[in-house]
């Protein structure tokens, strides 16, 4: 299945993106898209899928791996 994508999507998604690093370099901030959130996303993510499929309540952070058959 494919699902059907503005053909400006990447351009407003980069835009975006960058117009919150300008942000940060202008107020001297972090931006909120920094690897850090990135990883906060993967480890609720990776607890989430962990989570389904032992069927016990997994905390994010506490999955060792992405679940699945590496483990």
């Amino acid at each position: 299945m494919r699902i059907a994508i503005d053909d400006d999507w990447f351009a407003h998604g980069l835009a975006g993106a960058m117009r919150a690093l300008l942000d940060a370099v202008e107020t001297g901030g972090e931006p909120p898209n920094t690897a850090d959130s990135a990883l906060e996303g993967l480890a609720i993510a990776f607890a989430a899928l962990e989570s389904a499929r032992s069927g016990c309540v997994v905390a994010a952070g506490e999955a060792r791996s992405r679940g699945g058959d590496d483990g």
